[in-house]
């Protein structure tokens, strides 16, 4: 605190030192600094996104959702870094909140930035859709083997064999796959539109 200043005055020079710290920690300075954090921009979003809502989040919850997929060690080293903090309960991880208590402040300012939060929905979104695009393709590529195999796709509302049970499944999952990939795609759509009038 600087001499004759006012305690909120302090509050908010660290609060804005935190965000501009926080930005540098968590995504990198540049496209070639976040690739050597050992977590993605898309995962800390995720996270920092998360508590910017709500004081503490699942661990569970966050590990088996994309970006993580259950990938442990970006979580891990996350918490390492001091971004965010992990509580045990019995022994395991329960919880997670950030990892100064100054950061329930700044997590909330980047995701009011309206700008900030464009960028990284839009790369989040990106992900994402990345992998609808993998579960329709996927799916389009066994429903070929199944019809190679002798599957009939015109009656397969009908069928109970293991080949019509798998068809199903197959088509409910591309249909949600689908779905998926036509909302985000919109969504993107938007953010592009706002951040080229520069006003997301």
């Amino acid at each position: 605190m600087r001499v004759g200043q006012k305690p909120a005055e302090a509050v908010e020079d660290i609060i804005r030192q935190g965000i501009s710290e926080l930005r540098k920690r968590a995504f990198g300075e540049d496209v070639d600094d976040a690739r050597s954090l050992p977590w993605s921009r898309e995962q800390a979003w995720a996270v920092l996104r998360a508590l910017a809502r709500r004081d503490t989040v699942p661990y569970h919850e966050t590990l088996i959702n994309a970006p993580f997929k259950g990938e442990e060690g970006p979580l891990r080293s996350m918490e390492r870094a001091e971004l965010i903090t992990v509580d045990s309960q019995d022994g395991r991880p329960s919880t997670i909140r950030p990892g100064r208590p100054i950061y329930y402040h700044v997590f909330r300012r980047l995701v009011d930035d309206p700008i900030f939060q464009a960028v990284q929905d839009l790369a989040f979104n990106a992900k994402l859709i990345e992998s609808a695009e993998a579960t329709v393709l996927a799916c389009e590529q066994e429903l070929q083997v199944l019809r190679m195999i002798g599957f009939d796709s015109a009656r397969w509302w009908s069928r109970t064999s293991a080949t019509g049970i798998r068809a199903k499944y197959l088509m409910e999952r591309m249909a949600n796959a689908q779905a998926t990939l036509q909302r985000l795609e919109k969504e993107s759509g938007e953010l592009k539109k706002a951040l080229a009038k520069g006003d997301a």
